[in-house]
Order: structure tokens, then sequence, then C-alpha cells
């Protein structure tokens, strides 16, 4: 009896990793068909390699609407950076890097009560669409209505004629033509081997099996290149009581979490890292579980959700998070992924840092939790209409205490410093101190 123990003979030495590494030189100058896509300015400096003895499993099809807006994978990293799928505009271009647009053609709608039933079509002028091949698949990211929802959509086709991009699907809440209520409606496009143009941005043929690449200017070429590709986490332990993990290093994968604990008690992960995952880090449901001293970066998703106890008798999980750092999340779901997700009752985040993402920090569902002596810095800042800590939406979700945490560079802008709020308090949310 006693404790198992999962932990590196020599700390530090342990490296879990769900993808392959991708050798230097694998990458050749682009040639043929692809190079005469590329724009003339960059064409010389994109590389290419043949990935078909690198992939795990068949690439999967994308869907048309990508559940939380993950594209499958394999996913590029260099030097343990998420490299950018192709797009338009780039990252660094005007208005951070998203079009704006202000009209729509067909379907245009929000809510449930007023949102048309058929794929809407934004109006996209200008010719820089025609040059783009939609039957291999272009997806439009996008707040079309709301600016708490960023959906991913693929377009169905495109009209010259019109300039009208009709939408594979609908749009979670609809799409609309104004702001809500301090920024453009805007979308930036994906997956355009046409648009690879910008240091750091890459692009797969899902097909041919050839990937292609444009290295940043401080690329170093002892920096590691990895496609992930594995989706289901690491360890899955259900049901277990008194099992540690110690001092592991997970790395690259692109499923929904690293590391899950599903309905385990006294469970401990301790000094772990987790780095470059499409989705989360750890999902700890159970009770007395705790995950401390964890370091987490480069995250798809929400980085750990930690849930139990019961919020109709008030029995508490006591699970807790501390002393952990949470660097980079929501970087593909950029929205409805806090950086901490807590729910069900009597669970605590204490002394943790989490920075760098475009949606909420910590959200929490349920009673009594304790969110005490945190540091958060430069959060959501892609959404609107939020906060940094954040609850709401049932009125029996009582007894919260919130105390001693450091919130700091939210909002720089007019229109943030209106919608974005350090602790908000959503609808029907009462009860907290």
């Amino acid at each position: 009896k006693g404790p198992v123990i999962w932990r590196a003979e020599k700390p530090g030495t342990v490296r879990l990793l769900g993808g392959c590494v991708i050798p230097r030189e694998a990458f050749k100058p682009v040639a043929g068909e692809a190079k005469g896509r590329l724009d003339p300015a960059v064409a010389d400096k994109v590389l290419e390699a043949d990935v078909r003895p690198l992939l795990m499993r068949e690439p999967k099809p994308w869907a048309d609407a990508p559940r939380d807006a993950l594209l499958p994978g394999p996913w590029l990293y260099v030097g343990g950076k998420s490299q950018q799928l192709a797009r338009w505009p780039n990252a660094d271009a005007p208005d951070k890097g998203w079009f704006g647009y202000t009209n729509v053609l067909e379907n245009c709608g929000y809510e449930a009560d007023k949102r048309a039933k058929k794929p809407a079509v934004l109006e996209f002028p200008g010719d820089r669409a025609e040059r783009w091949r939609f039957d291999e698949g272009v997806w439009f990211m996008g707040y079309f209505v709301v600016d708490w929802d960023c959906d991913l959509q693929r377009i169905a086709s495109y009209d010259k004629a019109t300039h009208g991009a009709r939408l594979a699907g609908i749009s979670h809440y609809g799409v609309g033509k104004g702001g809500w209520p301090f920024y453009k409606r805007r979308f930036y496009a994906v997956n355009l081997l046409e648009e690879l143009d910008a240091p750091g941005e890459w692009y797969l043929d899902r097909d041919a099996k050839r990937l292609y690449w444009l290295p940043g200017a401080d690329d170093a070429v002892s920096d590691e290149l990895v496609l992930a590709q594995e989706t289901t986490p690491f360890f899955r332990v259900r049901g277990a009581t008194d099992v540690v993990f110690d001092g592991l290093s997970f790395e690259y994968s692109h499923g929904e979490c690293a590391l899950q604990l599903e309905g385990t008690t006294n469970c401990t992960v301790r000094g772990c890292a987790f780095l470059c995952h499409a989705g989360g880090a750890v999902r700890a449901v159970g009770a007395g579980n705790r995950i401390t001293g964890a370091r987490m970066r480069n995250l798809g998703g929400t980085a750990v959700t930690v849930e139990g106890g019961d919020s109709r008798t008030l029995l508490p999980a006591n699970n807790l998070l501390d002393h952990s750092t949470i660097e980079r999340y929501a970087l593909f779901q950029r929205t409805m992924a806090a950086g901490i997700v807590v729910k069900g009752c009597g669970n605590a985040v204490r002394n943790c840092l989490v920075r760098d993402g475009t949606y909420i920090a910590l959200t929490y569902r349920g009673n009594e939790h304790l969110i005490a002596d945190n540091e958060f810095d430069d959060v959501v800042h892609g959404t609107g209409d939020s906060g940094c800590i954040y609850s709401g939406h049932n009125a029996s979700w009582l007894g919260t205490v919130i105390f001693g945490n450091y919130i700091h560079d939210l909002a720089f802008t007019p229109g943030e410093k209106r919608s974005i709020n350090g602790v908000y308090f959503d609808d029907c949310d009462w009860g907290d101190d």
C-alpha cells in the first residue's frame, strides 16, 4: 500500500512528447507549382518538407466549424512556440491583424430569435480573395456578432461579382454588421498557401503530405522542430487514490488535455511542466487533488480545470491549484477557454500567476471556492464584455471568497476600458466576497 509515484530517476530528464521531431535536413527550398503560388518576395525563403515518414496517422479532414475552434492536427512548433497557420491579414497587420467588415449580404441576424436559419454571406470587398483556392479549404476566424465569442467557419464559396463570402455553417450567435458595442465586426482567413508570407507561418498540403514553412529571423539552427499529433491524454487516471506525478515534462499534443484525473482522490501533480498543447494541461475531477508548482505555457485552450464537490449539499471537494504559472493560453480557442476553470464546491486557487491570454483568466461556477493571492497580467486582451475573474448566470452560486489578488495591465484603449473588468459578476451573480 502507499502512493503510486511517477517520477524521473534524475530530475528534469524525462520529457513525454506527443509528436515527432522534424530533422532540419528534411527541409529544402520550395519548388514546383507550390512556389508559383507564393508571393515572389518570399518564395525563395520558404522551405518545404515531405512529412509522410513522420505522420503517426492519416491527417483528419477539417470540419466546417471545428469544435472549440481547433483545427485538426498535426501542428508545427519551432523552439517551443506554435507556428502560425498561413493567414491574411498577418498577425502584425493594422487593427491587430483583423479585417473589419461592415455588410452582410444574406442571412444577417443575432441571437436565437432573430438569427437567420441559413449560413450568412459576408461582403468581402476587393480582389484579395480571388487568389485563394476555396476548394482546398479556407476558414474565417471571426468575431461575427459579439466580442465574447470568436468562431471558426469554413467558407463554402466566394462570388467575385458580389464579393460575397458564404459561410458553410451557422455561427454560434449569428452574423451581424455592427459593433458590440465598442469594436467592429472582424475576421482573419487561415489555411492559405498563397498568404504564407510572414516569418513563422506554415501550411500543410494534407493530400501530398508536404509541409511549407517560412523561418523567422530569430529561429536558431538548434531550435527543435516538432510536429504535434497525439490527440489522447498522456495519462488518464480514473477512480484512483494517491497517485503522484512528480517533475515530469508533458510536451506537444493536439488533443483536449495532456493529463486527466477523473474521479480521483488525493492525487498530486507536483513540479510538472506542460508545454505546447493544443488543448489544456490538466483536468482534475474528484476530491482532495492538488496541482502544485506546475509550469504551463503555449496552450490552445483552458490550461487547468479543477472540479469537485456538491453545490446542492455544499459538500466541499478541497481540490487545490497553487504556486503554478500559466502563460499564453487560449491560443486556438480564443474565447470560452479561461486560463483556469473551477467548478463544484469548496475548491481553491492560490498563489498562481496567469498571464498573456485572449480570454478570462479564471472563471468559477458553484459555491464556496477560494481565489486568493494570485497575479493576473495582460489577460482578456482579445475579448469584450468580459473580465479577468468571471462568474455569472446562476443565482445559487454563493459564498466564493476572492481576496489578495493582483490584477493589472488589462485594458488600454477607450473601448477596452469600457468592456473589460477586473472582477466581473455577470447576469444573476451575487453573494460572493
